[in-house]
């Protein structure tokens, strides 16, 4: 019985099979073949790597070098066939018959496409999606838009998108950039940014894009609001930037393309700093002259300039029985006085006095401290790319090495070699694999350690100071032949007693700051599609970031203050981060007669941990031993931190089209994070959305214009708090252990709500223009609000705040010219934002150095006093009264019978009635004072703005003196620009990038601290390197004395005198390339290379601003370049200058 029951199943399984194969043969002799061409519309030439799919199936095809591509075993049936290939227009061929074991031919005819609106985008949405479809903004760059290869991604996006401000605000070799999409989303950025979420093959970031090798990258989508970004939940209120890197898809079916491209050239300093080039000393035409009663080292009244501030043996003399602790020659130096001698007698008292004015000459020689500070260094890098497609398998393999010396000349500058391999192979007919793997590793040797910073210290070194001047006993023994390396760079370490700072030469000389970087990226995923409707994929990701850092000093290095570093000193910093995703995704597609439907589910997993370590040795027992052990035991430190943060979210989406017209987009999604407080732990976001293509209309009745879409979407974003917001902290010191934040268990993350408003249209089949309006709202602010004494903690991380943004944005482009063998395209970007804080519900603050936070104002507001320009600045009266009160109109003026004028900058100076600004000089007022409605002024001298704030009390009106805390600018422009255009002719381009920031302030604390040491050009009343100071050179009555830039420099506090304009525009980016074709090429290597190009390479080539530092892209403090501008003695950005050639093989 058991046997015959076990011969049926046999038998069962045995006719299963014979069905299965019966069906399997049937099927293949049921299915026929589609093949043909692809060909470029302007030119007819074949184009090779454009992917064919039959739509409804999973089957493709990709085009090889002939332009030939071939789709076997299609069903039979009727089907559309699309073609989609990078810088062509996609293009689909409906009612394509298939017959069994016939071949059935389908030839393309490719347009180039320069509009972005016509491409295809991934980011935001359920399913990869013409942008034309979208209910909302996603900008997208491919590789061809960056003919200039940028250091970095994020650098890649300047001047190209609209609404996407990028800046360098620091030329140091190896730095990042800011980026900023629209407008400031957080008020307080302590421990965190508005940056956007970035996002690399499916790799969610957890470090910066530094690492990241811009050659490697296929496209780079930019995803601006909360509206497209909602997708991304709580992490996405600053908007969303997602980079795809070539995998060899474009690669003809069975070739392998290798490209080799090396690139090699000079960085050059672009403006030099202005500094003052004259003196207020007296000399004797070729020596100084002493101060009365203080005698040179030698008895003699005249100081020789060849005078050295030390003695033989290095010692510092001291004169004056001991009452100058540190003296030298220029310290001697008799101040060239102008004494006031005219008998003016006015309506007003006016007291005799003297004054100086910096017009003298530099006895001896003169140093150009820009010059021998900076100096030209290389860059170069060299790359190789393979790829690689045959039958299920495509993959690209990328190796580079980049070195950029910069502009200091003695740093090495930074160093970076790491690679790329990204593979995907179909595994079977329904189930699909791909990887991906970076790895990078970069050195880079830096200025910035414990020790002062060299630019800090060399704007304010007087001209004539020779920076490479050694100490005595170092230039002897290398003078005789011995000397060491020490000795080369055993610079005096305070080269001018009147400005106690260290030589820059020396510091950057000495000290050793070496920062390395290890970055690791990998991702792998599985899609399997059960049916041609449905598909399941996963995927896993992981960032690992190692940042270590060692700082080295050695025994004897010199300081100018009593410094531990004398003794020698070891740091070590170690820092890595690591962010591990793994995320699984359900989609479901289906055409119903004429709707389209795309439906996602998706889930997300996040586990992101940080550790940092430093440990620091001090005073050294041997002399160049670089180990921590090596140093006195009671001075090591060791300290660091650990943070681990969770997230899970989830998100279900719905993409509709009806008849390709009307267009549908639904999202929705839930995120808990351990970032938020316990008690408030998951938050919902949501986008909604539409699109009507108006121009798809039958009864459309203009022509010219291809497309017309109107589109409105709304959605809401969130931003997550800093690790520690949350807990309770305290902090341990001598003193014991003092509490500092209150824990808050109901902390949420910060809310972006947006409302987009847009145009889209094509008109003649060349132009497009995009035109967006955004409003956003971004409430429950993270702020941290102080606290009432008897809370026990001194204050506590609240939402409390919102802030308000609208932003209008454009983006034309045009095909000026497509013909056969030349083309001509142009893009312009255009974009204005506006933002507010709106509400605030903690006290005023400083957000960062002089910007300050208050409500009514925008996120970048600097305040200080400000110095008066008319007469409703000045009170009259006598008192802080409410009876004292301002000028209302011009009765102050000279002009009107009153005692101010205004002088060439603009502000309003004291010189009594019937006097003007110039007679300071001619008639000698400078020095004196001139006493004007019971007030004594300085002659001549600018005197501060008044603001008096009057408040209603319980006791009565109170008016409170506001005077120097006053708004003086704000940092955000009043738009941006980018214009690009690539001009082609045969192998021949020419590819140049210009843009530009009309409007916005910048604090130059720079220029102020050398105010101070009197070498601002404030000081300088000559025309200096063609360009006017304060005088003109020839005419006296435009010279101010040096009171003038004293009282201005008001002890660095800030002020408006140093709040400039921060407009420029920058010729950013130039490329002149001819390319060899392989025709060109056969004659001469056989076909075996296939292309070749060479180019001249330009980046940051000039600058057109106002702007007196070295370039008006700054960022100091901890703030960010794109919308917090400030100087503060950073590394200056530089232009540079390549060469480079690519050969394909």
């Amino acid at each position: 019985m058991p046997r015959t029951l076990l011969n049926r199943r046999g038998r069962g399984f045995a006719l299963a099979a014979l069905a299965l194969l019966f069906g399997v043969g049937t099927a293949f002799a049921q299915a026929g073949r589609i093949e043909g061409t692809v060909r470029d519309a302007s030119t007819g030439d074949p184009v090779a790597g454009a992917r064919v799919t039959v739509i409804g199936t999973q089957l493709a095809g990709t085009s090889n070098e002939n332009g030939y591509y071939a789709i076997a075993n299609v069903p039979v049936g009727t089907y559309e066939v699309r073609v989609n290939v990078i810088g062509y227009q996609q293009v689909t061929i409906t009612n394509q018959r298939v017959a069994a074991g016939l071949p059935t031919t389908v030839n393309f005819t490719l347009a180039r496409s320069i509009l972005r609106i016509e491409g295809v985008v991934v980011t935001g949405v359920a399913e990869a999606t013409q942008a034309i479809k979208l209910p909302f903004t996603v900008d997208q760059v491919k590789a061809e838009d960056i003919p200039v290869p940028a250091s970095n991604p994020e650098e890649a996006l300047r001047g190209k998108v609209a609404g996407a401000r990028v800046v360098r605000g620091s030329g140091l070799p190896g730095s990042g950039v800011s980026v900023l999409l629209r407008g400031v989303t957080s008020i307080s950025t302590a421990g965190r940014s508005n940056e956007p979420l970035y996002v690399v093959d499916g790799v969610i970031l957890g470090a910066s894009m530094v690492d990241i090798d811009a050659l490697d990258v296929e496209t780079i989508e930019v995803v601006k609001g909360a509206a497209a970004a909602a997708l991304f939940g709580s992490r996405a209120a600053n908007g969303v930037v997602q980079i795809t890197t070539r995998r060899g898809r474009d690669v003809p079916e069975g070739d392998t393309r290798i490209t080799f491209r090396s690139e090699f050239g000079r960085n050059f300093l672009q403006e030099d700093f202005r500094m003052t080039r004259t003196h207020f000393y007296k000399t004797d035409g070729t020596n100084w002259l002493a101060e009365a009663g203080l005698l040179g080292p030698d008895g003699d009244t005249v100081l020789t300039v060849v005078d050295t501030t030390f003695n033989p043996d290095g010692s510092i003399t001291v004169y004056q029985d001991n009452t100058v602790a540190i003296i030298g020659p220029r310290e001697r130096r008799a101040v060239d006085w102008i004494y006031d001698s005219t008998a003016w007698a006015g309506p007003e008292s006016f007291t005799q006095g003297r004054y100086a004015v910096s017009d003298n000459p530099y006895p001896g020689q003169l140093f150009d401290h820009m010059d021998r500070f900076f100096d030209p260094g290389t860059y170069y890098t060299n790359s190789i790319n393979i790829s690689h497609r045959t039958g299920n398998t495509n993959f690209m393999a990328s190796f580079h090495e980049n070195k950029e010396s910069g502009i200091v000349d003695a740093l090495d500058g930074y160093l970076r070699r790491g690679g790329r391999v990204n593979v995907d192979h179909r595994i079977a007919r329904r189930l699909d694999f791909s990887a991906s793997i970076m790895f990078s590793q970069s050195t880079a040797d830096e200025p910035f350690g414990d020790n002062p910073n060299p630019f800090f210290t060399l704007p304010r070194i007087e001209g004539d100071v020779d920076l490479l001047k050694r100490y005595p006993a170092a230039q002897e023994r290398i003078d005789a032949g011995v000397g060491s390396a020490r000795d080369s760079n055993d610079y005096l370490i305070i080269p001018n007693l009147e400005v106690l700072e260290e030589n820059p030469m020396y510091l950057v000389a000495n000290q050793d700051v070496t920062n390395t970087r290890g970055r690791l990226l990998a991702s792998i995923g599985l899609r399997w599609r059960p049916t041609e409707e449905f598909d399941i994929s996963g995927n896993f990701s992981f960032d690992r970031s190692d940042r270590n850092s060692t700082e080295f000093w050695f025994k004897d290095y010199r300081t100018f203050d009593p410094s531990s570093l004398r003794d020698g000193r070891l740091r070590k910093r170690n820092n890595y981060s690591q962010a591990l995703n793994a995320s699984v995704t359900a989609a479901y597609t289906k055409r119903i007669g004429l709707l389209n439907t795309s439906t996602k589910a998706h889930v997300l997993l996040e586990r992101d941990k940080d550790e940092n370590t430093t440990a620091r040795a001090t005073r050294l027992y041997v002399d160049n031993v670089r180990d921590l052990d090596n140093s006195d035991p009671d001075l090591q430190r060791v300290y660091g931190s650990t943070s681990e943060v969770r997230a899970l979210g989830y998100f279900f989406t719905e993409q509709m089209d009806l008849n390709d017209r009307y267009v549908v987009d639904a999202l929705i999604r839930r995120d808990g994070s351990s970032l938020f407080g316990p008690d408030d732990r998951w938050h919902w976001y949501y986008r909604v959305g539409g699109a009507w293509r108006v121009a798809q209309e039958p009864w459309w009745p203009f022509g010219f214009l291809d497309e017309f879409k109107l589109r409105v979407s709304r959605g809401t974003a969130g931003g997550r708090p800093r690790f520690s917001a949350q807990y309770e902290t305290y902090s341990v010191g001598s003193g014991g252990v003092t509490k500092g934040n209150l824990g808050n268990k109901l902390l949420r993350p910060e809310k972006a709500t947006e409302t987009e408003f847009g145009v889209d249209l094509i008109a003649l089949g060349r132009f497009s223009l995009t035109v967006s309006h955004a409003r956003s709202t971004i409430e429950d602010q993270i702020l941290q609000v102080p606290l009432p004494g008897y809370a026990g903690f001194s204050r506590q991380w609240q939402n409390s705040g919102t802030v308000r943004t609208n932003t209008w944005e454009a983006t034309l482009q045009a095909a000026l010219i497509q013909k056969r063998d030349v083309n001509w395209n142009l893009n312009i970007v255009w974009d204005r934002t506006r933002g507010i804080i709106d509400s605030l519900g903690a006290p005023p603050f400083f957000i960062s150095a002089s910007f300050y936070a208050r409500k009514g104002d925008d996120v970048g507001t600097l305040y200080g006093s400000r110095w008066a320009t008319q007469c409703s600045d000045v009170l009259f009266g006598d008192g802080l009264t409410l009876e004292r009160g301002f000028y209302s109109g011009d009765e102050c003026l000279v002009s009107q019978g009153g005692a101010f004028d205004i002088n060439d900058d603009g502000y309003l100076v004291p010189v009594g009635v019937d006097n003007t600004w110039r007679d300071g000089i001619e008639k000698h007022y400078y020095g004196g004072t001139v006493t004007i409605d019971s007030v004594s002024y300085a002659w001549g001298i600018p005197i501060k703005g008044y603001t008096i704030r009057v408040d209603t009390l319980p006791g009565g009106v109170v008016a409170t003196d506001t005077s120097r805390f006053q708004k003086v600018g704000s940092s955000i422009p009043d738009f941006n620009l980018g214009v690009s255009q690539t001009f082609r002719w045969k192998g021949f381009s020419v590819y140049t990038l210009f843009d530009a920031q009309i409007g916005g302030d910048i604090y130059n604390n720079t220029r102020q601290w050398g105010c101070r040491d009197k070498t601002c050009w404030e000081y300088d009343q000559v025309t200096q390197d063609g360009a006017l100071a304060s005088g003109d050179g020839t005419d006296p009555s435009g010279y101010k004395s040096i009171l003038y830039g004293e009282i201005l420099y008001d002890v660095n506090s800030d002020n408006s005198h140093f709040v400039e304009d921060g407009s420029f525009v920058k010729f950013r980016e130039l490329a002149l390339r001819y390319t060899f074709s392989r025709a060109q090429l056969e004659g001469f290597f056989g076909g075996f290379i296939k292309r070749v190009s060479l180019a001249v390479i330009g980046r940051n080539l000039m600058t057109w601003t106002d702007y007196s530092g070295y370039d008006p892209e700054v960022s100091g403090l901890g703030g960010s370049a794109a919308y917090l501008r400030y100087d503060d003695f950073g590394y200056p950005n530089y232009r540079t200058w390549t060469g480079s050639i690519e050969i394909e093989f």
